[in-house]
């Protein structure tokens, strides 16, 4: 498979999983998960919210790798800033959709599953 359509298959990889994070996003649901017991306030979604941004920056990763006007500085920048944009903009728009609710920590694993993805493409994938 050529460059060019590496690139236009990631790219519809990103724009699929981008959609399917919005709908997750404002399917009215529970406005509080209940905690998995024992007195921890973990719930199982955090790892959820971690690998579904994780595999939305991957999916940008390679898409712009495979682009010809790849540049690693300016793509990476995009990454952390379009990519926490989008991990605050879920959580925020989460607000205007009944039964559901703003969650800093589902926010930070969002942010924490870019970082990795991040810090992968820094230092693994050059």
């Amino acid at each position: 498979m050529d460059a060019m359509n590496k690139q236009h298959l990631w790219g519809a990889a990103l724009l699929i999983w981008g959609i399917i994070i919005l709908i997750l996003t404002i399917i009215p649901g529970e406005a509080m998960v209940q905690p998995s017991g024992h007195g921890t306030r973990f719930r199982w979604d955090y790892p959820e919210h971690f690998a579904a941004y994780f595999l939305l920056a991957l999916f940008y990763y390679l898409w712009r790798r495979n682009s010809y006007h790849f540049q690693i500085k300016r793509d990476f920048r995009i990454l952390i800033i379009a990519g926490l944009a989008a991990s605050a903009g879920t959580e925020v728009l989460q607000l205007l959709v009944p039964n559901r609710a703003f969650n800093p920590i589902d926010m930070g694993f969002n942010a924490l599953g870019i970082a990795a993805m991040a810090l992968l493409w820094r230092f693994a994938l050059r």
